[in-house]
């Protein structure tokens, strides 16, 4: 049972990846991950998925685009600190972005302004 755990631990990155998943921004060994899903509500969202492979604990800031025939319709802003560790990176929680854009063959997703901060650790804020 236990080098079955340790199978799947390994095999994770190729199991997410294989869920659709693409890697779409990097910097300094932290990458943003995106995928499509539609929620009970039918309204369409967008599951950004941060990973860590740095050696410390990052800060990170990431803006998401919605562009329909090459204009701007929305753009939301996700703000996260990331952990450094194996198990931070697996279970990871998912930040869902909703957009009431129409998605046709102009339409577009962009993910910019990707920036990250090295931290000594976490802190636990008031939101």
């Amino acid at each position: 049972m236990k080098n079955l755990l340790i199978i799947l631990l390994a095999l994770s990155p190729f199991i997410s990846s294989a869920k659709g998943e693409k890697t779409v921004v990097e910097s300094e060994r932290v990458y943003a991950q995106y995928q499509w899903k539609v929620s009970k509500e039918g309204l369409r969202e967008l599951k950004v998925k941060f990973i860590n492979k740095s050696k410390s604990a990052v800060n990170v800031d990431l803006e998401v685009s919605f562009y329909n025939n090459g204009i701007l319709e929305e753009s939301s802003n996700i703000a996260d600190c990331l952990k450094k560790s194996f198990f931070a990176n697996l279970f990871r929680p998912y930040h869902l972005v909703q957009t009431e854009s129409k998605e046709n063959e102009s339409f577009e997703v962009k993910l910019t302004e990707f920036k990250t901060e090295k931290v000594e650790e976490c802190t636990e804020t008031d939101d």
